[in-house]
Protein backbone atom coordinates (compact mmCIF):
# COMPACT_ATOMS: atom_id res chain seq x y z
CA UNK A 1 0.00 0.00 0.00
CA UNK A 2 1.09 3.46 -0.73
CA UNK A 3 1.70 5.70 1.80
CA UNK A 4 0.21 8.35 0.13
CA UNK A 5 -3.08 7.96 -1.46
CA UNK A 6 -3.69 7.36 -5.75
CA UNK A 7 -3.97 11.22 -6.82
CA UNK A 8 -2.27 12.86 -4.21
CA UNK A 9 0.73 14.66 -4.82
CA UNK A 10 3.61 13.42 -3.29
CA UNK A 11 6.44 15.18 -1.46
CA UNK A 12 9.84 16.05 -3.09
CA UNK A 13 12.02 12.86 -2.04
CA UNK A 14 14.09 13.51 1.01
CA UNK A 15 11.98 16.17 2.57
CA UNK A 16 14.00 19.56 2.40
CA UNK A 17 14.25 21.44 5.41
CA UNK A 18 16.09 25.17 5.36
CA UNK A 19 16.87 25.53 8.75
CA UNK A 20 15.89 29.28 8.93
CA UNK A 21 12.25 27.90 9.39
CA UNK A 22 13.41 26.25 12.50
CA UNK A 23 14.43 27.09 15.65
CA UNK A 24 18.48 26.69 16.71
CA UNK A 25 17.14 24.06 19.66
CA UNK A 26 15.15 21.86 17.14
CA UNK A 27 18.21 22.05 15.18
CA UNK A 28 20.44 20.92 18.14
CA UNK A 29 17.96 18.08 19.05
CA UNK A 30 18.13 17.03 15.39
CA UNK A 31 22.21 16.76 15.86
CA UNK A 32 21.82 15.06 18.97
CA UNK A 33 19.15 12.28 17.76
CA UNK A 34 21.51 11.73 14.43
CA UNK A 35 24.65 11.61 16.83
CA UNK A 36 22.92 8.95 18.88
CA UNK A 37 21.88 6.64 16.03
CA UNK A 38 25.46 6.86 14.56
CA UNK A 39 26.47 5.59 18.11
CA UNK A 40 23.52 2.58 17.85
CA UNK A 41 25.15 1.73 14.53
CA UNK A 42 28.73 1.64 15.95
CA UNK A 43 27.72 -0.80 18.78
CA UNK A 44 25.79 -3.14 16.21
CA UNK A 45 28.81 -3.81 14.21
CA UNK A 46 30.64 -4.46 17.05
CA UNK A 47 28.80 -7.04 18.22
CA UNK A 48 28.88 -8.30 14.62
CA UNK A 49 32.34 -8.21 14.60
CA UNK A 50 32.60 -10.20 18.01
CA UNK A 51 29.72 -12.64 16.80
CA UNK A 52 32.06 -13.30 14.02
CA UNK A 53 35.74 -14.02 16.38
CA UNK A 54 33.44 -15.71 18.90
CA UNK A 55 33.02 -18.60 15.91
CA UNK A 56 36.59 -18.12 14.78
CA UNK A 57 35.91 -17.00 10.80
CA UNK A 58 36.73 -12.88 11.66
CA UNK A 59 40.51 -13.30 10.09
CA UNK A 60 38.37 -15.04 7.12
CA UNK A 61 35.64 -12.47 6.72
CA UNK A 62 35.18 -9.43 4.45
CA UNK A 63 33.21 -6.77 6.20
CA UNK A 64 32.43 -3.72 4.68
CA UNK A 65 30.46 -0.44 6.03
CA UNK A 66 28.88 1.69 3.74
CA UNK A 67 25.81 3.89 3.53
CA UNK A 68 23.12 4.99 0.78
CA UNK A 69 23.53 8.56 1.44
CA UNK A 70 24.72 11.23 3.89
CA UNK A 71 22.97 14.23 6.01
CA UNK A 72 22.79 17.65 5.96
CA UNK A 73 22.43 18.06 9.24
CA UNK A 74 22.75 22.08 8.95
CA UNK A 75 25.46 22.71 6.30
CA UNK A 76 24.50 25.01 3.86
CA UNK A 77 21.29 26.02 6.05
CA UNK A 78 19.76 22.66 4.73
CA UNK A 79 18.03 19.69 6.87
CA UNK A 80 18.07 16.06 5.74
CA UNK A 81 18.46 15.33 1.84
CA UNK A 82 16.81 15.96 -1.29
CA UNK A 83 17.79 18.06 -4.66
CA UNK A 84 21.08 19.50 -4.08
CA UNK A 85 23.81 17.11 -4.99
CA UNK A 86 26.15 18.42 -2.28
CA UNK A 87 28.95 15.76 -0.78
CA UNK A 88 27.48 16.04 2.59
CA UNK A 89 25.05 13.72 0.39
CA UNK A 90 26.80 11.86 -1.60
CA UNK A 91 30.19 10.82 -0.32
CA UNK A 92 29.41 8.40 2.19
CA UNK A 93 31.86 5.52 4.10
CA UNK A 94 33.33 2.87 2.09
CA UNK A 95 35.17 0.62 5.12
CA UNK A 96 36.43 -2.41 3.95
CA UNK A 97 38.52 -5.18 5.98
CA UNK A 98 39.48 -8.95 5.66
CA UNK A 99 42.48 -11.26 4.25
CA UNK A 100 45.31 -9.43 2.27
CA UNK A 101 44.13 -6.22 3.36
CA UNK A 102 46.73 -3.95 5.05
CA UNK A 103 45.24 -2.16 8.17
CA UNK A 104 45.12 1.97 8.69
CA UNK A 105 44.86 1.89 4.35
CA UNK A 106 43.18 5.28 3.76
CA UNK A 107 42.36 6.00 -0.16
CA UNK A 108 41.50 9.05 -1.63
CA UNK A 109 40.73 7.78 -5.21
CA UNK A 110 36.73 8.46 -6.91
CA UNK A 111 34.84 5.45 -6.33
CA UNK A 112 31.37 3.95 -6.64
CA UNK A 113 28.77 2.14 -5.02
CA UNK A 114 28.43 0.90 -9.12
CA UNK A 115 31.80 -0.50 -7.67
CA UNK A 116 31.23 -2.87 -4.68
CA UNK A 117 29.62 -6.08 -7.15
CA UNK A 118 32.57 -6.15 -9.04
CA UNK A 119 35.27 -5.97 -6.10
CA UNK A 120 33.16 -8.24 -3.51
CA UNK A 121 33.52 -10.86 -6.68
CA UNK A 122 37.28 -10.34 -7.29
CA UNK A 123 37.96 -10.45 -3.67
CA UNK A 124 36.13 -13.94 -3.56
CA UNK A 125 37.68 -15.17 -6.93
CA UNK A 126 34.29 -15.21 -8.41
CA UNK A 127 33.51 -14.25 -11.90
CA UNK A 128 30.77 -11.01 -12.06
CA UNK A 129 29.04 -10.29 -15.17
CA UNK A 130 29.84 -7.10 -16.61
CA UNK A 131 28.04 -3.55 -14.79
CA UNK A 132 29.15 0.03 -15.20
CA UNK A 133 31.12 -0.42 -11.67
CA UNK A 134 34.65 -1.43 -11.56
CA UNK A 135 37.04 -3.59 -9.67
CA UNK A 136 38.56 -1.84 -7.17
CA UNK A 137 40.94 -4.55 -5.89
CA UNK A 138 43.57 -3.48 -8.08
CA UNK A 139 43.41 0.16 -5.73
CA UNK A 140 43.07 -2.15 -2.74
CA UNK A 141 46.35 -4.11 -3.23
CA UNK A 142 48.39 -0.68 -4.13
CA UNK A 143 48.86 -1.22 -7.83
CA UNK A 144 46.67 1.70 -9.37
CA UNK A 145 46.31 5.02 -7.52
CA UNK A 146 43.01 6.06 -9.25
CA UNK A 147 40.54 3.73 -10.91
CA UNK A 148 38.42 6.32 -13.03
CA UNK A 149 38.52 10.42 -13.82
CA UNK A 150 34.88 10.95 -12.96
CA UNK A 151 31.64 10.57 -11.28
CA UNK A 152 28.39 10.71 -11.91
CA UNK A 153 25.10 11.54 -9.65
CA UNK A 154 21.79 12.51 -11.29
CA UNK A 155 18.71 13.60 -9.36
CA UNK A 156 15.14 12.83 -10.23
CA UNK A 157 12.22 14.91 -8.92
CA UNK A 158 8.52 13.10 -7.91
CA UNK A 159 7.32 17.24 -8.26
CA UNK A 160 9.21 19.66 -9.76
CA UNK A 161 10.76 18.93 -13.16
CA UNK A 162 12.83 22.08 -12.82
CA UNK A 163 14.87 20.10 -9.98
CA UNK A 164 15.56 17.44 -12.37
CA UNK A 165 19.78 17.55 -12.50
CA UNK A 166 23.08 16.18 -13.07
CA UNK A 167 26.21 15.96 -11.65
CA UNK A 168 29.52 15.28 -12.78
CA UNK A 169 32.45 15.12 -10.39
CA UNK A 170 36.39 14.45 -10.29
CA UNK A 171 39.46 15.54 -7.50
CA UNK A 172 39.11 19.11 -8.69
CA UNK A 173 35.58 19.74 -9.72
CA UNK A 174 32.01 19.23 -9.32
CA UNK A 175 29.58 20.71 -11.69
CA UNK A 176 25.97 20.03 -11.83
CA UNK A 177 23.57 21.03 -14.21
CA UNK A 178 19.50 21.51 -14.71
CA UNK A 179 18.40 20.30 -17.98
CA UNK A 180 14.78 21.67 -17.56
CA UNK A 181 16.26 25.21 -16.11
CA UNK A 182 19.56 25.82 -18.52
CA UNK A 183 20.13 29.43 -16.63
CA UNK A 184 20.43 27.37 -13.62
CA UNK A 185 23.69 25.22 -12.53
CA UNK A 186 26.65 24.67 -9.47
CA UNK A 187 30.22 24.74 -10.48
CA UNK A 188 32.53 24.49 -7.48
CA UNK A 189 36.58 24.09 -7.34
CA UNK A 190 37.32 21.51 -4.86
CA UNK A 191 40.70 22.53 -4.35
CA UNK A 192 39.90 25.98 -3.13
CA UNK A 193 36.70 25.12 -1.81
CA UNK A 194 36.14 21.36 -0.53
CA UNK A 195 32.82 22.25 1.13
CA UNK A 196 31.09 23.98 -1.74
CA UNK A 197 30.43 27.04 0.14
CA UNK A 198 31.29 29.33 -3.24
CA UNK A 199 29.33 28.59 -6.88
CA UNK A 200 31.30 29.60 -9.54
CA UNK A 201 28.84 29.19 -11.98
CA UNK A 202 27.95 33.01 -12.52
CA UNK A 203 31.45 33.63 -13.15
CA UNK A 204 31.99 34.02 -16.81
CA UNK A 205 35.47 33.46 -16.60
CA UNK A 206 34.69 29.86 -16.04
CA UNK A 207 32.26 29.30 -18.71
CA UNK A 208 34.83 27.19 -20.63
CA UNK A 209 35.61 24.87 -17.38
CA UNK A 210 31.49 24.61 -17.26
CA UNK A 211 31.02 23.74 -20.70
CA UNK A 212 33.87 21.02 -20.70
CA UNK A 213 32.39 19.15 -17.92
CA UNK A 214 28.79 19.48 -19.45
CA UNK A 215 30.08 18.13 -22.96
CA UNK A 216 31.55 15.03 -20.94
CA UNK A 217 27.81 14.27 -19.40
CA UNK A 218 26.59 14.52 -22.79
CA UNK A 219 28.59 11.70 -24.08
CA UNK A 220 28.52 9.76 -20.83
CA UNK A 221 24.80 10.51 -18.99
CA UNK A 222 22.90 11.71 -21.66
CA UNK A 223 20.17 13.80 -20.20
CA UNK A 224 16.67 12.06 -19.17
CA UNK A 225 14.72 13.83 -17.62
CA UNK A 226 11.42 11.81 -17.99
CA UNK A 227 11.93 8.31 -16.54
CA UNK A 228 8.62 6.53 -17.38
CA UNK A 229 8.09 3.63 -14.35
CA UNK A 230 5.17 2.31 -12.59
CA UNK A 231 4.39 4.04 -9.04
CA UNK A 232 4.39 1.01 -6.69
CA UNK A 233 4.33 3.15 -3.46
CA UNK A 234 5.06 6.67 -2.99
CA UNK A 235 5.73 8.75 0.47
Amino acid sequence: MPYIASGEQPREQGFLLRTDDISDETLAIAIAHTHGMIQMIDDAVGRLLVALDDVGVLDDSFVLFTADHGELLGDHGLLRKGPPPYRQLLQVPLVLSGPGIRAGTSLDALTSHLDLFATIASLLGLPAPATDGTDLKPLIDGRVADVRDFLFGEYHPRRDPCLYNQSIISKEWRFTRYPNQPAWGELFDLREDPWEHWNLFPERALGAQARALSAVLDRRLPPQPLMVNEVLGAY
